[in-house]
């Protein structure tokens, strides 16, 4: 499969991302550009080829996205080349981001899936895995790290699925976290998901309730603002055994 990449004489191969049966991504430097601008290209081969030839004919309008070619029975899809630390390696359980800042950033992934959720979920659901959603500290926002590994199954509802979990990981339950961020997670984990613009059009609704009760905290004295946190985690205890309990009892 690399030949096909070699035969188009534009692109130098600098290392393999991801190699499976049928699959390979590679991140590649575009020697025909002024400044050699850098790509990552997923190929398929095989019994993958013709379906994603389909996929990438109705990816429009995709930000980073440069176009496809077919080449020796493969076909190549062109990326730019986008980099930054896995979301797991920074939205870890027991991270240091401030509970207000995850807000935010929650609101930039929302904005971000759902700028794509019109797009093939065969491309966009692999994107939406731990390994190829980055978090960039100097654009303080998440890009996709294109590779597009082949995945079963994929549609509307796995995208908003796939999106949920971030999410949640997003506003892992800590010390700092607000009432109504415990209320919108405790929520999400048990709605019934059909499709990115329902969680997005629910995440509105709450959205600024969350700023508004965040901005109070931040702004509170230290006295005021330990004791509230302890009455809320004390709350939160109570809820969840509640929920716990009402779980055992189904």
């Amino acid at each position: 499969m690399m030949d096909t990449i070699l035969l188009k004489e534009q692109y130098k191969i600098v290392r393999v991302l991801e190699l499976q049966e049928h699959f390979a991504a590679v991140h590649a430097v575009d020697i025909t550009s002024r400044s050699n601008d850098q790509c990552i290209i997923n190929i398929y081969d095989g019994e993958l080829l013709k379906p994603y030839i389909g996929y990438y004919s109705g990816l429009v309008n995709f930000a980073g996205y440069k176009g496809m070619f077919v080449r020796d029975e493969s076909l190549a899809a062109v990326f730019s080349f986008r980099d930054g630390e896995e979301i797991d390696r920074v939205f870890f359980r027991g991270n240091k981001v401030k509970s207000s800042e995850c807000i935010d950033y929650a609101d930039q992934l929302f904005k971000l899936t759902l700028s794509v959720s019109d797009q093939p979920p065969e491309i966009i659901c692999p994107l939406l895995l731990s390994r190829q959603l980055r978090f960039v500290k100097a654009e303080k926002g998440f890009v996709f790290h294109a590779v597009v590994v082949p995945t079963e199954g994929m549609n509307q509802r796995e995208m908003a699925l796939l999106l949920r979990d971030q999410i949640l990981k997003l506003l892992c339950v800590k010390f700092d976290t607000v009432w109504a961020v415990r209320c919108y997670v405790r929520e999400l984990k048990h709605a019934e998901v059909r499709s990115v613009v329902q969680l997005y059009t629910r995440w509105c609704e709450v959205r600024k309730s969350m700023k508004r009760e965040a901005e109070k905290l931040d702004s509170s004295g230290f006295v005021n603002r330990v004791v509230h946190l302890l009455w809320l985690n004390i709350k939160d205890v109570y809820y969840n055994l509640a929920d716990n309990r009402k779980a055992g009892g189904q």
